[in-house]
């Protein structure tokens, strides 16, 4: 339905091909053992500050240069005419965070007044209409739900060569740190880890002085063809 009389003027990409692309992804039965929602299209109210995920900016916008699309349908108000609804029906997607400040406002294109995203979170709307321009291609990030009970921590992937590793929790920003450091999950298993004595310069101690180092010995039941991930 298009109707250029002031109403709803349908102008979106639709998405159901990026749900078919998303929905051939394949887990893992261990993968499978901790997911809550197999891997999804997000809509806005999913990702933004305060929504159902309650991510940041920071937690969910690549730095630079890649955008995404999201799932759902939005309507829209730019910041030069707060006083007027656009009256078209939108596709939006996440924009990075070099992107410069959009100046536009998101809302429930099913409920006007519910307003979704401001202009900071950066998440804008998007169309395909035959000769109006180019027609909008974005990246595809699926999203998936874990269950956080069995996650233990997060680490580096260069942290599995066996080695003893110095290891810092991270809890800057996500993408800007790591957008191209992956982490992998450590989940709770039935793997068993046992301190077996703590020496310096080659004596057992139960102190040593800060800054200084300690060898640990541990012993671990790592099963078949496994690896185990150990905090101390």
């Amino acid at each position: 339905m298009l109707r250029f009389d002031g109403g709803s003027i349908i102008a979106y990409c639709p998405v159901t091909p990026l749900k078919d692309k998303i929905s051939r992804i394949v887990l893992t039965s261990k993968e499978v053992n901790i997911v809550s929602k197999m891997p999804f299209l997000p809509i806005v109210s999913d990702i933004t500050g305060g929504g159902t995920f309650g991510l940041s900016i920071y937690d969910r916008a690549y730095k630079n240069g890649i955008s995404y699309w999201l799932g759902g349908y939005v309507t829209a108000i730019y910041s030069n005419n707060l006083s007027i609804y656009l009256p078209y029906y939108y596709n939006p997607s996440q924009y990075p965070l070099s992107a410069a400040d959009p100046g536009v406002k998101v809302y429930d294109f099913d409920s006007p007044s519910i307003l979704l995203s401001n202009s900071s979170e950066k998440i804008v709307p998007n169309h395909c209409v035959p000769g109006v321009g180019p027609i909008q291609t974005q990246s595809l990030r699926p999203y998936v739900l874990v269950n956080r009970s069995d996650i233990e921590f997060a680490a580096n992937t260069t942290y599995t060569d066996g080695s003893w590793h110095s290891h810092t929790i991270d809890t800057s920003n996500l993408n800007e740190n790591n957008e191209l450091n992956l982490n992998k999950l450590r989940i709770q298993s039935s793997l068993i880890a046992r301190l077996q004595d703590i020496k310096r310069n080659g004596q057992s101690t139960s102190k040593v002085i800060k800054n200084n180092s300690v060898d640990l010995s541990v012993n671990a039941n790592t099963g078949t063809n496994t690896k185990i991930s150990v905090i101390l």
